[in-house]
């Protein structure tokens, strides 16, 4: 996981009355995150050059994604759709019958839906 990809990501999201809390992570709690298990990792590369990022947990048979992160440069060229489609044949391979994105701050990130749906 690119921790520096996940912070580039959310950095205008900084001056958000409640910012994200995407930017108080520390690269150990996510290693830690890692290291235990609880959570897995999509990374999407360009050129071999890492460009997305999302982090995702299944719990009680349902797929939880949450932190998707697309480096400025990348946004629009489809990054977070490959993503997110990969992440379904993902659950579909392992049974999982629900998928859940959790975020929230998503009503305040007004450009945030809109990178997902391209």
């Amino acid at each position: 996981m690119n921790f520096q990809l996940m912070l580039e990501a959310f950095e205008e999201y900084r001056l958000m009355d409640v910012p994200s809390s995407a930017l108080n992570e520390t690269i150990e709690s996510l290693q830690q995150a890692f290291i235990n298990s609880k959570e897995k990792a999509v990374l999407s590369f360009i050129n071999e050059a890492v460009v997305g990022s999302m982090r995702f947990t299944v719990q009680d048979g349902s797929l939880y994604f949450f932190r998707v992160s697309v480096t400025p440069s990348a946004r629009g060229m489809g990054v977070a759709k490959a993503m997110l489609c990969w992440l379904e044949s993902y659950a579909q391979t392992n049974g999982i019958l629900k998928m859940k994105f959790v975020c929230d701050h998503y009503q305040k990130m007004p450009n945030y839906m809109n990178l997902l749906a391209t």
